[in-house]
């Protein structure tokens, strides 16, 4: 009996063993609660006395032994399987944009993976022949396992009618039991399951917040301003076109004297129609939901209300047709489209039958569909892929070589091979934004028309030891591009080359150039008021920091690692390449102001 209950132990710290470190990890490296620990062990827990009495159950009605361990061994091997592609999943989530993955998430890109592997240059064959040897492998280690720690007592001639149903009745209480935790109304927990099937569920409020909790005092300011706001009287309104590119840095563009002409119709456009190009546009954050909040709601990221009066909305209050039409899934990715609000018609990359959603060919096929236009103003949102690291790339476009993708990759030195994948990516992009605004000439949208190429944030390339997004507050991540340029009518926006801009001015900037008036609750100023903040902020999660503007000349970058406490400074105007932390150079009053300006991010 001692030796069947020691191993016992052994076959429950086995089935332990992965949970405990990876919630550890979880913990630990990702700076969630330790309250996780003990939630996401008690699901656990009662996920694995739920297989122990089933493996009993087996024990008990299957006389075959070898029969009875080759069952046990799949039963434990596709439960270390089923835990290990989740781990791996949870962490590739949190590596990559910070977030928990969603049940959403993974459904969808399971219906696409022969799609994203293709994508990313990875063989859908091998990664399905991989999964195989993985679960064979794991099946045999069990085996041997089981075969050695076998802990259930030998079955007994007069073992009683009772012992079955009983032990299925524990094995159903303990499934019921983990089912119940799970879907209990939790809304402050942060234990990894639950976020991930029941994230859509209990949130609060849209994700664009970064994880600050409700504030009804701007909610309450937000319905004040939409229920006030009074529509422009009627005018001929010009069309606006917008362009989005994920994860377009302005530094990499011809538009900014970049060594390659990654983008030949873009300059083209601007000389011809005589666009505007701002050189000094940031982000309020490094990734595409609260940017996109930002723009469209006009709010640095700690100011979001949950019921965002947005840019959309307000031009629909002025009779306009609106229509968002995006690469990539908006809907099952934390579900971005809850930002953009109720618009006219909506369609992304989810709705696209027989392509990979992060295929630009969704937005040019769906432009291609769009009837001639009708008169009514009309507001047209584009996402665009080509240049983020999971967008389609088209063999045609890969003209710098050598190049790899940096999928992935969090950190690490500036490599050639990285950049000619960036690269070759903007350059489709500029293909995909001209062979769409010749789609939407020859359909007349552009006879009277504000065309605007930006990015919700930037990318970094291996500059301080960074790469991608979602991970820095550098200038690389945040500093975007800003091209205004004017179809078929005189602009009175004046191109200012090093004004600061800040995503939150846009909004109010193109309701400026059309007339239209601003809701009274947006936080941006227009560029054609030519007038500046004080600060403009910016955050990504555990950074929170800004720009200080009040130096004539002198532009301060600060941030703040609201977790380590960690702080920096940096004279953008003489170390645009952020080179030299400042910060214990400053005046003492100086970094006492600071401070206590952040403090409206971090205890907002």
């Amino acid at each position: 009996m001692k030796k069947l209950a020691l191993h016992f132990s052994y076959n429950l710290a086995l089935l332990l063993t992965l949970p405990v470190a990876f919630i550890s990890a979880y913990v630990w490296l990702y700076f969630y609660p330790s309250s996780s620990i003990y939630q996401h062990l008690n699901i656990i827990t009662l996920i694995v006395f739920s297989i122990l009495s089933l493996k009993f159950l087996i024990n008990h009605y299957i006389k075959n032994k070898k029969l009875v361990l080759y069952v046990n061994s799949v039963l434990y091997s596709s439960f270390f399987f089923g835990l290990a592609i989740y781990y791996l999943l949870v962490l590739i989530g949190l590596h990559s944009w910070n977030r928990v993955i969603t049940e959403e998430f993974i459904i969808a890109y399971a219906n696409q993976a022969h799609f994203f592997f293709d994508a990313i240059g990875i063989s859908y064959n091998l990664v399905i022949i991989l999964a195989i040897s993985f679960y064979t492998l794991l099946t045999v280690a069990s085996y041997f396992f089981l075969k050695k720690f076998h802990w259930l007592p030998e079955k007994k001639n007069h073992s009683t009618w009772l012992i079955g149903p009983l032990i299925l009745s524990i094995c159903m209480f303990c499934i019921y039991t983990s089912y119940d935790y799970l879907i209990s109304s939790d809304t402050n927990s942060k234990e990894p399951i639950k976020l991930t099937l029941f994230s859509g569920k209990i949130r609060e409020s849209h994700e664009a917040r970064l994880g600050y909790s409700t504030d009804h005092q701007l909610n309450s300011l937000e319905d004040i301003a939409r229920k006030n706001y009074q529509a422009t009287p009627s005018e001929k309104k010009r069309n606006l076109i917008v362009f989005v590119v994920d994860a377009l840095r302005p530094d990499h563009t011809s538009m900014h004297s970049y060594y390659r002409n990654t983008t030949p119709h873009l300059q083209e456009m601007i000389t011809l129609h005589g666009g505007k190009v701002f050189t000094q546009a940031r982000s309020v954050c490094g990734e595409t939901t609260c940017a996109h909040a930002g723009y469209m709601a006009s709010r640095f990221v700690y100011q979001l209300p949950d019921n965002i009066f947005t840019l959309q909305e307000v031009l629909k209050l002025n009779g306009y047709t609106t229509n968002l039409i995006i690469s990539g899934d908006h809907i099952n990715f934390h579900n971005i489209r809850e930002v953009y609000g109720e618009v006219d018609h909506y369609y992304d990359g989810s709705m696209a039958e027989g392509y990979y959603f992060n295929d630009d060919a969704v937005t040019i096929n769906k432009t291609k569909s769009l009837p001639n236009w009708d008169g009514r103003p009309t507001m047209i949102h584009y996402h665009i892929l080509s240049a983020h690291q999971v967008g389609k790339k088209e063999a045609e476009f890969s003209i710098f070589t050598p190049s790899e993708s940096y999928l992935g990759k969090r950190s690490g030195s500036p490599d050639m091979k990285y950049t000619n994948f960036y690269d070759n990516g903007v350059l489709q992009a500029d293909a995909v934004i001209n062979t769409l605004l010749e789609t939407l000439a020859s359909k007349k949208y552009l006879e009277n028309s504000l065309v605007i190429i930006t990015a919700d944030h930037g990318e970094a390339l291996g500059e301080h030891d960074f790469f991608m997004h979602t991970n820095s507050v550098i200038e690389e991540a945040l500093k975007i591009p800003l091209i205004m340029i004017p179809y078929g009518y005189k602009s009175n926006i004046m191109e200012q080359q090093n004004r600061f801009i800040s995503l939150i001015d846009l909004a109010p900037s193109i309701l400026k150039e059309f007339n239209i008036n601003t809701p009274e609750s947006w936080a941006g100023t227009p560029i054609q008021a030519n007038l500046e903040r004080p600060f403009s902020y910016f955050e990504m999660t555990p950074y929170k920091g800004f720009y200080d503007h009040r130096q004539p000349g002198t532009l301060w970058k600060y941030w703040q690692n609201s977790i380590t406490g960690e702080e920096y400074a940096f004279n953008i105007s003489m170390d645009p390449k952020e080179r030299t932390n400042l910060f214990w150079k400053v005046p003492a009053k100086l970094k006492q102001e600071w401070r206590e300006t952040n403090l409206k991010q971090i205890k907002h």
